[in-house]
């Protein structure tokens, strides 16, 4: 040992075991101390550094049954009872506490409450780690926001915790069992159950502290009533082995964020506002007036009673609620033929909402040189996840095509609107997408002999030509971009159930017409429509459908006596079978992943594509995992509950690169 270091370590007091074992001896006479604050009348106690140690081993102890958790606002309030309406992930630091209620062992009947103000981050990461991984269930009322809590304010890692922490958040099961319910308050579904032991004189008479504490003892009852709900419903092991683990890999999305370039989206912003003056010019010239292009009222009267383009062209346009003629996207598409000027107002809406949902929206949500999204998990009945406060789900990724009439310039590479988000320093993007989900999916469910066919033949190659090609009886060679594309049509209408008028629309045909090439293809492919016809079926006579993993959703309108509204809920039940099974799949996949490789983060999940954060290092094996995950999916299915194989493969494209925009196809793993 060096000089230095002897005489450092001769100069520091003893550490050794005397000293330790006296230490020890201190902190469980100050978890004793806690006890008694709780058994002496004090409803919740304030836990303090010196007992975070012993509390933290105190919390592995295996004779605890359930930790249930919640977080206390400033204002008095908490998860289970709000005292003012919170907006969704409205987390201000400083402003919140951990409180946690512990069901069995030593510390049965304690409530404790975690300030992280005040003590060590080592402190508190040692409890809030014991908190959320241990002996016994660990129930909560909104995992999403007291994870970010611990998340941001606690010094626990995501990365740590996927395998292990397991919140059991009862929000997420009320949704699971009703799935287009609005979501409801805890006493809600308390009193529903028969949980609730209390009377409303005798709640009216409990302090703050004596509600929430009393509150937090009636979530263990709550979450054994609504196990024996799922577990009747067949949707326990979707919410323990799916749904769980997936809140945490949300709540670490939306705590790591994507970076943003802010320079891109300025120069973005620039970009667009003068391509929205030269669309305004131009508009103006073609009027032969000056008008301004976001008055409903001056276009209507330019189009209608100045110019007459209806009238000139021979052509019906919808009316307004108001029996005024429509200005909309719909009535101007109409009148493309007749004029330049309902094409250059089409142009100027779609690059002004452009601006202000892809660069300016994005500007506003920017904090510290990123976006943190909202991942929210109960939003959509079919199960997929949403994303809020910036919605990366809805930013395109094909290039704003705009053009103007004499503008010399151009300016389209400035407003890609995937372009800002980039990879951090030291990292690159990777994107893992699904090949065709949903209609492979169609295929697995309906066993059609054609699609399935057409999937087998085309195993790397283009499954709407060699649809085409059987549906035609060309050659697949032969088939030409338009017939593909017709195909690719018509394969979606009979997947979600389009009407005539609807296909006559994307097809560009008459009514009678499109229906004749629908029921062309459905004669090629009759298993599909025999799907379709089993799923309405099955759903008239339960009330319900049900995905993969037996996600269910009710339909009620399936037995409507209005032609309009039965005809939507049958498209309803067959689109949640195909879409709520695919959101199924994904979710096994994004859980899969955060096990296997928890050091790389997840940025975003876009339906059926999923975007990394990967240390360039590791870019292949993390590739090669990946894919391994994705060919386990039978496996994970079945441990999910569904033993079926799927019948079909789901083969997966694979892109990487510094900035979203721009991402490079990687060769398949035995190519590369």
């Amino acid at each position: 040992m060096p000089t230095s270091a002897r005489r450092r370590a001769e100069a520091r007091p003893d550490v050794g075991p005397t000293q330790r074992a006296r230490t020890a001896t201190r902190h469980e006479g100050e978890l004793t101390a806690l006890l008694l604050a709780v058994s002496s009348g004090s409803a919740i106690a304030s836990l303090t550094a010196e007992c975070a140690e012993p509390l933290a081993r105190a919390l592995q102890e295996p004779t605890i049954t359930c930790v249930c958790l919640c977080l206390e606002h400033d204002d008095g309030g908490s998860q289970l009872r709000p005292v003012t309406e919170r907006r969704s992930g409205a987390l201000l630091p400083g402003h919140a506490a951990l409180v946690a209620a512990v069901v069995g062992g030593r510390l049965d009947g304690v409530t404790i409450r975690l300030r992280p103000d005040g003590m060590s981050t080592g402190a508190v990461s040692a409890v809030a780690a014991a908190l959320l991984a241990g002996a016994g269930r660990r129930v909560c009322w909104g995992a999403r926001e007291l994870l970010l809590f611990m998340l941001r304010r606690c010094g626990v890692r995501a990365a740590d915790g996927f395998r292990c922490w397991r919140l059991r958040d009862l929000t997420i099961a009320d949704w699971l069992l009703e799935p287009d319910r609005p979501s409801r308050q805890f006493c809600e579904v308390l009193s529903e159950l028969g949980a609730q032991s209390g009377t409303a004189a005798r709640d009216a008479a409990l302090s703050r502290q004596e509600q929430l504490a009393a509150d937090l003892r009636q979530l263990a009852q709550l979450d054994t009533a609504m196990a024996q709900r799922l577990r009747t419903a067949g949707l326990l092991a979707l919410f323990e082995l799916v749904e769980t683990p997936l809140a945490t890999v949300l709540a670490a999305m939306e705590a790591h964020g994507v970076q943003v370039d802010v320079a891109r989206l300025h120069a973005a912003a620039a970009a667009c506002q003068r391509q929205l003056r030269c669309l305004e010019a131009a508009a103006q010239r073609a009027a032969g007036t000056v008008f301004s292009l976001s008055s409903s009222a001056q276009l209507r009267r330019l189009l209608y009673d100045e110019l007459r383009l209806d009238a000139r062209s021979g052509v019906s346009v919808p009316l307004t609620e108001r029996g005024l003629k429509s200005t909309s996207e719909q009535a101007l598409q109409r009148l493309l033929a007749a004029h330049p000027l309902p094409g250059l107002v089409i142009q100027h809406r779609r690059l002004l909402k452009f601006k202000s949902t892809y660069v300016e929206g994005v500007l506003a949500q920017v904090r510290g040189g990123g976006v943190f999204p909202q991942w929210l998990q109960t939003a959509a009945a079919t199960g997929r996840v949403q994303a809020a406060a910036p919605n990366l789900q809805s930013v395109p990724k094909r290039p704003l095509a705009l053009t103007t009439d004499g503008g010399d310039t151009d300016d389209r590479s400035a407003v890609l609107a995937r372009s800002p988000f980039v990879a951090r320093s030291g990292h690159t993007l990777l994107s893992m997408d699904f090949c065709q989900m949903e209609l492979r999916l169609l295929a697995h469910l309906s066993r059609d002999a054609c699609l399935m066919a057409a999937i087998r033949d085309a195993p790397s190659g283009d499954i709407f030509r060699q649809l085409a090609a059987l549906w035609t009886g060309v050659p697949a060679d032969a088939i030409d971009d338009a017939q593909r594309e017709r195909t690719k049509r018509l394969v979606y209408a009979a997947m979600y159930g389009a009407g005539r008028h609807r296909l006559a629309e994307v097809l560009q045909c008459e009514p009678q017409q499109a229906q004749r090439a629908l029921d062309s293809f459905l004669a090629q492919c009759p298993a599909i429509g025999a799907f379709s016809s089993q799923v309405v079926a099955e759903c008239r006579r339960a009330g319900l459908v049900s995905s993969l993993l037996g996600r269910r959703r009710r339909v009620a309108a399936i037995m409507s006596s209005q032609h309009l509204a039965r005809s939507q809920a049958e498209r309803q039940a067959v689109n949640f079978v195909i879409q709520g099974s695919a959101a199924d799949l994904c979710k096994l996949v994004m859980v899969a992943v955060a096990e296997a490789a928890p050091n790389v983060p997840l940025l975003a999940q876009l339906h059926d594509e999923l975007l990394w954060e990967v240390p360039q290092g590791r870019l292949g094996e993390f590739r090669a995992l990946v894919e391994r995950q994705v060919g386990r999916l039978d496996a994970l299915l079945a441990a999910a509950g569904h033993r079926q194989p799927l019948l079909v493969p789901l083969p997966v494209s694979i892109a990487a690169g510094v900035c979203w925009a721009h991402m490079e196809p990687l060769p398949p793993a035995d190519r590369a």
